[in-house]
């Protein structure tokens, strides 16, 4: 009887992962160069679709030889070195320097030097990973190979050059810059764990608020005019606050943050090169500039006013933040007078449905964050993630969680008195609060159980209430308003170590929060009546 150990499994896995590794740079070396000369003769010959078919079979073949969490970044890879290729031979052409004969299409390179450019750059941790490894070492590759391959290229009249010295040196110069970035772009692409997933749904949102950005660049202007012709009918008709404008230059002002966002974030992927702490490092200073950026314009169009007390408790770390959730807006609070004021590594938890922002997935995604499912059939695989987020947490570190889970309003506490109904204890505790809904406790007890010594900072903010949608903007709700913040800290000692008094003390703490909120409501009610104009 056969007997195999763990060494040997081991073992023989290794050789597998070694084996596929050498078939995949083989399959690299013949299948690339075989792509090449089919792609310059077949454009050569008037056939210039058989060269992207060749190296589109060439790249699949690549990807289904490399390990399957890894073969939707192969793809992004080969999709981005096809844009760099377009921009680098569409500069070669208007320069002058490059012709391609026969090629009349919309873009200056023609889908068979677009193929190679893609079927290139996943050659690029095999055969060629020890040339790029280096900067320098790369750009001398580009410029020396780059026009050894144009040469070739026109010699067998798949494309043309200029006479003279000058259009080798463009073209040098060219593949010079090419090359350092494309193997920056394979580093970071390999250290990213990008699934298919993530790709399909980027594929969609980039492109789609891209377009809105260039859609908003043109019809703000165009409408600010109307617009604000509207908002004064609308002051003079019902009294309704001057807010179509703001909402127009809103949308103008988040669109160009999210195509500004995005490009820094693709900036700072491919600077890092694979550097993981250097990628979370700047993709943090990103997101706090980006929602920074969009808070003061929030602030400024609506004449928000902050009124804030507690904001030093939040360091130093490592700390749970639990913060209430009443508004569209109150996710910019956080980021903006905790993360970044205090120079705290928050990871939030936040609901999947924000993926479909670009810059929230890319840069959530990047960043420690855990992104919920909430339609509940994986609850205790989604308590143990976000618990795992708390687990050995530094001091410059945070985690951030709403433990409601949804938005307070009106309609939301009576549905969860509803449901609460056979549960005494429980509705008597929801029925007690006004202002918040009772904590969902999945969460907050996953991370208090987490591998970590953090004290709990909880978040009550007031000013917000009553923008649960879009509509309440739109009727003038948030101009003018004061929003004022309150943080506590409850140290790790004060904090009970059995789960049933945890909940207790959790409950406790939310009708704190429920009662700070309720005195806020008084005041700023009272304010408005004594500011009110007599009759």
């Amino acid at each position: 009887m056969t007997t195999t150990t763990p060494t040997t499994t081991t073992s023989a896995a290794t050789t597998a992962r070694a084996d596929r590794v050498r078939l995949r740079t083989l399959v690299d070396l013949v299948g690339f160069q075989a792509c090449w000369w089919t792609s310059a003769l077949c454009a050569r010959d008037g056939r210039p679709l058989v060269g992207p078919l060749a190296m589109a079979l060439f790249v699949a073949v690549h990807a289904a030889l490399t390990p399957r969490g890894r073969r939707a970044a192969q793809l992004l890879l080969a999709s981005l070195a096809a844009l760099v290729g377009v921009v680098i031979d569409g500069v070669l052409v208007v320069a002058g320097a490059v012709g391609f004969p026969g090629h009349d299409g919309a873009l200056a390179s023609p889908a068979w030097m677009v193929g190679l450019w893609a079927g290139f750059a996943v050659t690029l941790e095999t055969t060629l990973a020890t040339p790029t490894r280096r900067t320098w070492g790369a750009a001398l590759l580009g410029a020396v190979a780059g026009p050894i391959s144009y040469i070739a290229g026109a010699r067998l009249g798949a494309l043309s050059l200029s006479p003279g010295p000058a259009a080798l040196i463009a073209v040098g110069v060219g593949w010079g810059a090419a090359l350092p970035l494309l193997a920056a772009l394979a580093r970071a692409v390999a250290a990213l764990p990008t699934n298919a997933a993530t790709v399909r749904r980027r594929v969609v949102s980039i492109p789609l608020f891209m377009a809105s950005f260039v859609l908003a660049t043109v019809a703000v202007p165009a409408l600010l005019v109307p617009t604000l012709v509207l908002d004064v009918v609308r002051r003079l008709a019902f009294r309704t606050p001057m807010t179509l404008g703001r909402i127009l230059l809103f949308v103008g002002a988040y669109t160009a943050a999210e195509a500004v966002g995005l490009v820094a974030l693709f900036l700072v992927w491919i600077l890092a090169a694979g550097d993981r702490d250097a990628l979370v490092r700047n993709t943090a200073r990103v997101q706090h500039a980006w929602v920074g950026s969009l808070f003061r314009v929030v602030a400024a169009l609506f004449r928000l006013r902050v009124e804030a007390t507690g904001l030093d408790v939040a360091v130093p770390g490592p700390v749970l933040v639990f913060v209430r959730h009443a508004s569209i807006v109150d996710t910019l609070l956080p980021t903006v007078f905790v993360s970044a004021r205090a120079g705290l590594l928050l990871k939030f938890v936040l609901k999947r449905e924000l993926l479909s922002d670009p810059c929230l997935d890319v840069a959530g995604c990047r960043l420690p964050n855990h992104f919920v499912a909430r339609d509940g059939r994986a609850s205790a695989t989604e308590a143990a993630a976000v618990g795992a987020l708390a687990d050995d947490l530094s001091p410059e570190e945070g985690v951030l969680v709403y433990p409601e889970g949804t938005r307070f309003s009106l309609t939301r506490r009576q549905a969860q008195l509803d449901r609460l109904t056979h549960e005494p204890a429980l509705h008597a505790r929801a029925a007690a609060l006004s202002h918040v809904l009772l904590p969902r406790t999945g969460g907050v007890l996953a991370l208090l159980e987490a591998r970590t010594a953090a004290d709990v900072v909880f978040f009550a903010h007031h000013g917000l209430d009553g923008l649960s949608l879009f509509h309440d903007l739109w009727r003038g709700g948030l101009v003018g308003r004061t929003i004022r913040l309150h943080l506590w800290r409850v140290p790790r000692a004060a904090i009970p170590d059995d789960s049933e008094a945890r909940v207790a003390w959790l409950y406790d703490q939310w009708a704190r929060l429920d009662d700070w909120v309720a005195t806020q409501v008084v005041s700023t009610a009272a304010a408005a009546r004594t500011s009110a104009p007599a009759p």
